[in-house]
This record gives C-alpha cells, sequence and structure tokens, in this order.
C-alpha cells in the first residue's frame, strides 16, 4: 500500500514536467503569420515558450530580392520553466545559424552562444546539446541545455540570392520541480528504503 501511495505522490508531484500532448504554434511563416523580422535589434518576439512542446517555423525567401533574407526571432524561458531541448529542421545546406541570450543578437560570431553553418544533414539536432562539426563552427561561446528563465534570441539566414528554403525549430520546455517538493520526495524515497530495509 505504502508503495502505491509514494508512486501515486510521484505522479501528482511531477505531473506539469510531463511533456504536452499538443503542439503550440508560437509563428508560422509559411502559414500567414507574416514575415519574421530581419533586423538584429528588433526581432519578432513570439512570446513565453509554454510548458510542452512549441514550434517557430519559417521561411527564407531569396529569389528576386537584391539582399540577402534573414528570421531573427526571440522568446523567452518564463519563471519556474527551462528549455531542454531546441531542434532543428531545415531545409538546403550551409546557412548561417545564430543563437544568443538576450532579447536582441549581435552581429559578431565569436560573442554568440552558437555560431555554425547548418543544412539539412543537422535536420533532427538538438542545438543545445549536439556538437558542432568542426568545420561549421564560426567560433561561438558555446551553450548546454537546459536553459533557464530569461530571453534569448535565434537568427537564420541565407547570404546567396537565388534560394528558398523553409525551417522548424521545435522547443521542449518544462517546470523545475520547486525545492520543497523535491525534498518531499526524496524523503519518501528514504523512507521506502528504510522500509524495505526493516524487512529484510
Amino acid at each position: 500500500m505504502t508503495r502505491k501511495l509514494l508512486v501515486a505522490f510521484a505522479l501528482v508531484l511531477f505531473s506539469p514536467t510531463l511533456v504536452a500532448s499538443t503542439v503550440t504554434s508560437l509563428h508560422d511563416e509559411d502559414g500567414g503569420d507574416g514575415d519574421l523580422s530581419g533586423d538584429r535589434l528588433a526581432p519578432t518576439d513570439v512570446g513565453a515558450l509554454p510548458i510542452g512542446v512549441s514550434t517557430v517555423t519559417g521561411l527564407i525567401f531569396n529569389i528576386g530580392v537584391s539582399t540577402e533574407d534573414a528570421d531573427i526571432f526571440t522568446f523567452q524561458v518564463g519563471a519556474g520553466t527551462q528549455l531542454d531541448s531546441m531542434m532543428i529542421n531545415i531545409d538546403g545546406d550551409r546557412h548561417f545559424l545564430g543563437f544568443d541570450d538576450g532579447p536582441t543578437i549581435d552581429g559578431v560570431a565569436s560573442q554568440l552562444l552558437i555560431a555554425r553553418l547548418i543544412g539539412s544533414g543537422d535536420s533532427g539536432s538538438n542545438l543545445l546539446t549536439d556538437p558542432i562539426p568542426p568545420g561549421d563552427d564560426f567560433g561561438g561561446q558555446g551553450v548546454s541545455g537546459p536553459l533557464g528563465e530569461g530571453s534569448y534570441t535565434f537568427w537564420v539566414q541565407e547570404t546567396a540570392l537565388d534560394d528558398v528554403w523553409g525551417y522548424t525549430v521545435t522547443f521542449q520546455t518544462t517546470a523545475i520541480p520547486e525545492p520543497s517538493s523535491a525534498t518531499m520526495l526524496a524523503f519518501a524515497g528514504t523512507a521506502l528504503i528504510m522500509r524495505r530495509r526493516k524487512r529484510k
């Protein structure tokens, strides 16, 4: 009986961290939400990441334009939550990708958390944990997940003028267990271990 209660307690305690069954679209440029900003100092704000899975879908359109298209957006990781993964699915090859903390993004690659080339071969990669191939690294400072509360800015750009391609960034966000809850779970686990030892 005690074991069943402890399992039920753990499930209720950590239920906010479970992955949501639905995916929240924060912005879908290809689906009619409008062009994402190309201004590093005024990115499109897609808002706070909800707990669970959310996406931003963009489209880089360079045919017939005189300057390189860029998509730059900012998002927030709220208090009590953390960004566990940031997956990329992207068409084509060798596009520039930059990522940094803060509501705007610097144009100097060495000052970014991530500065790299990316292409379809990287689709399915977690940008927070998967290593960057040496030839694709532009010298960013490096990043590792999970990421905590704050603002972050994402930048993708094509430097050729004859390409059109799409991409989707998929975020996985979870709630951070409160210290008191973690302590209670640890206490319950210790009690269960002690009870088992007494039975032996």
